[in-house]
């Protein structure tokens, strides 16, 4: 199905898009939907992508969002019903990726903001490194890294916030994070 845009929304934005926010929103049907302004919202929302039969917006990540508008975007879209995932762009040369010999992932954030402005208010984030979905426990992340079990597809990740983006986070097998341990010799 080709996406639903809605124009009508005002001046809502203040970025352009970058290829890899339009890339994830050309997979699904309802893009950039206006949540106006009602009592106690903070201002006019625009949602990246809305799954309207599970009352979820979808948050596409490309640039610097601070901890305050994170709190303010959640806030303004409970009132419309709505719940909020993050998908955070990790295609960045901030965000270093290696897989490690035993078969594990580390990550290293080197924006404070790809984790920490959503840790007051989130559990998990999802970041996209290359087509690979990592689910980030965002209170685990220590020292600007985090050491993560496995990675989903992204048409996996996708075809889950399709039918049923609450249940997302259950892709994983847990809340993903490994334990690091220091030895010294």
């Amino acid at each position: 199905r080709p996406n639903f845009r809605h124009k009508n929304c005002g001046d809502v934005g203040g970025h352009p898009m970058s290829e890899w926010h339009t890339k994830w929103q050309s997979k699904f049907p309802v893009t950039e939907i206006c949540y106006p302004k009602k009592e106690g919202q903070i201002k006019d929302r625009r949602a990246d992508i809305v799954i309207e039969d599970h009352n979820t917006i979808i948050e596409i990540q490309h640039s610097i969002i601070d901890e305050a508008n994170v709190i303010c975007r959640n806030n303004d879209y409970k009132l419309h019903n709505k719940e909020l995932i993050w998908i955070i762009d990790g295609n960045t040369e901030d965000v270093k990726y290696q897989e490690l010999s035993d078969g594990q992932h580390l990550i290293i954030l080197n924006k404070d903001w790809k984790y920490k402005s959503f840790s007051h208010t989130y559990d998990f984030i999802l970041i996209d490194i290359l087509g690979k979905i990592f689910k980030i426990p965002v209170k685990k992340v220590t020292t600007k890294m985090i050491k993560l079990k496995e990675y989903k597809l992204i048409d996996n990740v996708v075809a889950k916030l399709l039918t049923n983006p609450k249940k997302v986070w259950d892709l994983w097998c847990d809340d993903n994070s490994c334990e690091c341990n220091l030895t010294l010799w």
